[in-house]
Order: structure tokens, then sequence, then C-alpha cells
């Protein structure tokens, strides 16, 4: 993975959200996993012919747009609620974020969400549509696993 580019873990990176994002199906969905293996997770993770190496965790800004996108019921519930930060959450690039079912969200940074719930939470990962578009390997075959990275300096798009 000599080019793969995850999303800054920084607090100043925890409020970027990408101008457009693909979000993994429920295909992609998983159990929960300790941050390194979400991380890899995400690293090599491929669907519907957009490649590995691509795929990143959310930053935690896209993550509160999703679930609130999901709470005014624009989109479906990708992020499922529970009733405490004791259980569940979903890794972010910066930390761990819990949908409670109460409708509010809470976050912990990757110290203290390696201390919750075991160290292990859920992870579903993004595409950074946007970044990507009109690259080469855009869209790979859907049937071939495809390892899609490309150093930045090369990523060269259409104008």
């Amino acid at each position: 993975m000599a080019n793969y580019y995850p999303a800054a873990e920084d607090d100043d990176h925890k409020y970027f959200v990408a101008p457009c994002f693909r979000i993994a199906s429920s295909f992609g969905t998983s159990v929960d996993m300790k941050r390194a293996d979400a991380l890899w997770r995400c690293a090599v993770y491929q669907e519907d012919g957009y490649p590995a190496g691509r795929w990143r965790l959310p930053t935690e800004a896209e993550i509160f747009y999703m679930i609130t996108l999901s709470q005014k019921n624009k989109i479906p519930t990708l992020f499922s609620p529970d009733d405490s930060v004791d259980d569940g959450g979903y890794w972010s690039a910066n930390g761990a974020v819990f949908p409670l079912n109460d409708g509010t969200i809470q976050t912990r940074t990757i110290t203290q969400a390696n201390n919750t719930h075991s160290g292990t939470h859920w992870a579903r990962c993004v595409y950074d549509e946007w970044f990507w578009a009109d690259t080469q390997h855009e869209k790979a075959d859907k049937e071939t696993w495809t390892w899609g990275d490309e150093a930045r300096n090369t990523v060269v798009k259409q104008q």
C-alpha cells in the first residue's frame, strides 16, 4: 500500500466532509473490530467497481452528516443506534461515533474509543468520489478485485 491515503486523524480534519462520497452498502457492514482492523478493512475494501486502495474510514463529520440525513428520513439508516456508548459505535478517522437511541450522537477520541467496549466498534467505509473522479481505475471491473492506488502526483483530473 505505497499510495494509500486515509483521512487525516487530527482534530482539524474531523470536521471535513468530502464534496461527493460513497458509503459502503449493507454488503460492506462489519462485525465489531479493533481500530487497526477497521483501517485495514477500508484500505482493501472494494465494491461495485470502486477499487481497493481508495476506501477509507469516514471523518467524524461525514458520519454526523449521514446520521442526520437518516434522522430526517432523507436516506436509510446506515449507522444503527444503541442505548449508550458502552455498546456499538462506529470507527471514524478521528475516533468513534456513537448514534444513540435518544437521537443524540456522542464521540470518543481514538484513545478513548480504544478503551470503550473492549476497543472494538463497527466500520463503514467511504469512497471519496470527488477526489478519484476522472482518474485511472475510477471504475474497475465489478467482478475482478482491483488495486486502485495511485500516487497523488499522478492523479490528473480531466478538465
